[in-house]
């Protein structure tokens, strides 16, 4: 953990534990000693602060290039451990980096609508987590979070003083796709597989 994220990490779950009285599910669920997948469903810009301020352990974003694009953006989400992805392009260097630190015993967040959703509404999953979890041989822990819409909606500028609430799911194990990191149907089927319990953590149905 780098001296920066620390500082931030102990601030920022000081304020999020005043501002929004986090009500946290199933932590123990987050595998201690070994590198993890977290994949959440996305609703709002709000939800990598409260799924920090939730857990212990540093967290690596799979992050979109353009937060990159500044100087103080780069310098940020470098200093932290987050892992820079273009979005739509399949974007190879990302998926590496993020085996990398799964490798390393760290724990790796996905958000694998790859944008926000209004409400609690869940798009279709891509399967970018399924190769990352396949290839790293590495558990994936679906994670809900409620209510970050009504914090902090798309067009918003500041965050609400709202409950949250994070449930953390049993972990997923994908031990019988192992070595089909590349194959089509195999990502698909994995990816299926989180998404529906994400939905069901959320009480929800995935529909794709």
């Amino acid at each position: 953990m780098t001296w920066l994220y620390r500082t931030l990490h102990f601030i920022g779950s000081y304020f999020v534990a005043l501002l929004h009285r986090t009500e946290v599910i199933g932590r123990e669920n987050v595998l201690k000693k070994q590198g993890v997948i977290l994949a959440s469903n996305h609703s709002s810009y709000w939800d990598p602060v409260i799924l920090c301020a939730s857990m212990w352990r540093p967290l690596h974003y799979i992050t979109k290039s353009e937060l990159f694009s500044t100087r103080f953006g780069r310098f940020l989400f470098t200093a932290t451990g987050q892992i820079e992805v273009e979005r739509g392009k399949g974007d190879h260097e990302a998926l590496v980096n993020a085996i990398k630190a799964l490798k390393e015993r760290k724990a790796v967040v996905f958000f694998p609508e790859g944008t926000t959703f209004e409400g609690e509404k869940l798009g279709k999953g891509h399967t970018g987590v399924a190769r990352v979890a396949i290839k790293a041989e590495t558990p994936v822990v679906p994670v809900a979070i409620f209510n970050t819409w009504n914090i902090l909606g798309k067009g918003k500028k500041f965050p609400r003083f709202l409950k949250a609430k994070v449930v953390f799911g049993e972990p997923l194990y994908f031990d019988e796709y192992y070595g089909r990191g590349d194959d089509k149907k195999a990502t698909r089927e994995a990816t299926g597989k989180i998404m529906q319990k994400i939905a069901a953590l959320l009480g929800k149905k995935y529909e794709y």
